[in-house]
């Protein structure tokens, strides 16, 4: 509130992207707080979160709070972002094709759950987990993102597919 309305007096128009809450948690009780507020809520674009907090090879954990997530964005009338996402806790120099499908699935949970319109990928360069590091190797994960930000384009528009496989 405070920000969106002084850069509003100096004539600066640009849309703001809270509440950027580390924890998915918490990121309802500090949205609705925005939301709530008709003040606060004419400066911001879109919600943003991040999705840490649940472990990196179970991303259906994450499911429920990205449905309660998407909720809470609907009721605001703001479209949901997911501004960073990383594999904590592991060594970088590993480079598992299971990162991948992990990555994959998060990605896809966060689309098809979510129905966030951005995914970043925090630690990308350069960090303890990257996805490219300093000597340009590309880790799985690379590969997997890759897929998503050079197939999916403006404009695209999501469909519904369904398998007559259990595995899909």
């Amino acid at each position: 509130k405070i920000v969106g309305t002084r850069l509003a007096l100096e004539g600066i128009n640009v849309s703001l992207y809270p509440p950027e809450t580390g924890w998915p948690n918490s990121f309802d009780s500090r949205a609705n707080s925005i939301c709530n507020d008709v003040n606060s809520k004419k400066y911001i674009g879109s919600l943003t979160t991040h999705t840490y907090g649940d472990g990196f090879s179970n991303p259906d954990i994450l499911i429920p709070k990205l449905q309660t997530m998407k909720s809470t964005a609907n009721l605001c009338n703001k479209k949901l972002w997911i501004t960073e996402f990383s594999r904590p806790g592991q060594d970088a120099k590993e480079n598992y094709w299971s990162d991948g499908k992990y990555m994959a699935q998060h990605i896809h949970n966060a689309l098809y759950y979510g129905d966030v319109s951005s995914y970043i990928a925090w630690e990308f360069y350069d960090a303890p987990q990257p996805i490219v590091n300093k000597s340009k190797s590309k880790f799985h994960r690379f590969n997997t993102e890759r897929q998503y930000i050079r197939f999916i384009r403006p404009g695209a528009v999501r469909i519904d597919t369904q398998s007559g496989d259990s595995d899909f």
